[in-house]
């Protein structure tokens, strides 16, 4: 069984069958996207059919609750034609899988990125693109991996703004990435006056994500690196572009696209009494991310030069601070390089860790009612359509955990087993003439 552990030793094991067969042996078929569907066999001793290319379905004794053996291999006969007694049948076992996410690494390259540059840059180059412990290098083939460097050469220039660097999406994506991660920090370095264009770059790698259309399809992310408060591309000071952000990051997430913030430097310290800034404007975004409610920001804000500027609030606010959300982000402080790298690093891996589907495609389309199903989350059944359950995907090809279910399996990992088993129907049977 494969899963995605994303590096953080949160493996998993799966195993999952399909509602097939009636009083004889399930005869795997031509499904969706290739994939085998399981039909009815016939009622007094059916032939397994051929599955395809892989995998084989090797039939065991037969028996009530007999499960047939996934192995990899060519296509072959899965099996005896010998009469099975009505009301036993044969299950059958399908490999399942996590949804492969995609996820957009988009990377703040303002002039304060590089001051002082070996608490921030570097570091952050070296989590990213280390080839032996790096998060891409050891990632790229469970996660399809993109990168876009972010910034504004002269913020009064909308239609240069903002400058974007970016990379295809794809599995095993390291080099190409590390080349361009190289080539944006050796020139990126002589521009100390770029800006901070959050809002306008999440427009725009949003649109990015939008038109990847991988196969198999999974989840879409963007994970923001950055280290100070945004600006827009017709302001560069003040910083007035915390709505605009929200707002971008509310739409991506509309669309169907989270964001994971990491905030490294002077941002995690910085605050403003008169405006939602630093850490607060960070878990404003974290919180649009992941799709709770985001405070307002200070009565204060409405008299500042950032709320003329930009004529307004665009996103969406809670009522009150207090009915804020509380989504997870991360922030770097270290001021000793070696220290930041590796709180980087560990930053990176937990918001990729909140990435994981829940979600399990499979190998087979299921054709039978798939409340019959039982599904076992480390041991214990859950129960098929509760919010905190389980339910089967629109394709007939993926079961998905819902709820508090699907937080602790994004947190800790765990077993999921998944079985169909076969809906008895009885069957007359009819003497065999015998020789006189």
């Amino acid at each position: 069984m494969r899963g995605l552990s994303l590096g953080l030793s949160l493996g998993v094991g799966v195993a999952c069958g399909v509602v097939a067969c009636s009083a004889g042996k399930a005869t795997p078929g031509s499904g969706v996207d290739g994939r085998p569907v399981a039909t009815a066999g016939a009622a007094n001793g059916g032939t397994a059919g051929k599955a395809g290319p892989a995998p084989i379905y090797v039939a065991g004794n037969g028996g009530s609750g007999q499960v047939l053996e996934v192995v990899s291999g060519a296509g072959m006969d899965a099996g005896s034609d010998v009469p099975v007694e009505a009301g036993t049948c044969d299950d059958l076992t399908i490999q399942t899988y996590e949804a492969v996410p995609t996820v957009l690494l988009l990377v703040d390259t303002s002039g304060s990125m590089f001051q002082p540059r070996d608490q921030l840059w570097d570091p952050l180059y070296k989590a990213l693109t280390d080839p032996t412990k790096g998060v891409v290098a050891t990632l790229q083939d469970k996660v399809r991996f993109g990168f876009t460097s972010y910034t504004s050469t002269d913020p009064l220039v909308t239609a240069t703004c903002p400058t974007l660097v970016s990379t295809d999406l794809k599995l095993k994506n390291f080099d190409t990435i590390k080349t361009a991660y190289t080539d944006i920090g050796t020139k990126t370095a002589l521009n100390p006056n770029g800006g901070t264009p959050t809002g306008p770059s999440i427009v725009a790698v949003t649109k990015k994500l939008l038109e990847f259309k991988p196969e198999p399809p999974g989840p879409k992310f963007i994970l923001l690196v950055t280290d100070g408060d945004p600006d827009t591309c017709t302001t560069a000071n003040p910083n007035c572009g915390q709505d605009e952000s929200i707002k971008a990051i509310q739409d991506a997430y509309a669309a169907g696209i989270g964001t994971f913030v990491i905030g490294i430097g002077d941002v995690a310290n910085k605050f403003d009494a008169s405006m939602r800034t630093g850490p607060q404007h960070l878990q404003d975004i974290a919180n649009a991310g992941v799709g709770q409610p985001v405070a307002p920001n200070t009565e204060s804000y409405t008299y500042s030069e950032c709320y003329k500027k930009t004529n307004g609030y665009t996103a969406t606010y809670a009522p009150t601070v207090a009915e804020g959300g509380a989504a997870k982000y991360y922030t770097v402080t270290a001021k000793d390089g070696t220290t930041a790298q590796t709180q980087i690093a560990d930053a990176i891996l937990a918001s990729l860790a909140q990435a994981r589907s829940c979600t399990f495609n499979m190998d087979a389309q299921v054709t039978g009612d798939a409340s019959l199903g039982v599904l076992t989350f480390n041991g214990s059944p859950l129960t098929f359509g509760d919010p905190n359950g389980w339910t089967l995907g629109a394709d007939l090809t993926s079961v998905t955990l819902n709820g508090t279910t699907c937080d602790s399996w994004k947190k800790d990992g765990g077993k999921v087993n998944v079985n169909f088993p076969c809906k008895l129907v009885p069957v007359v049977h009819v003497p065999v003439p015998q020789p006189e």
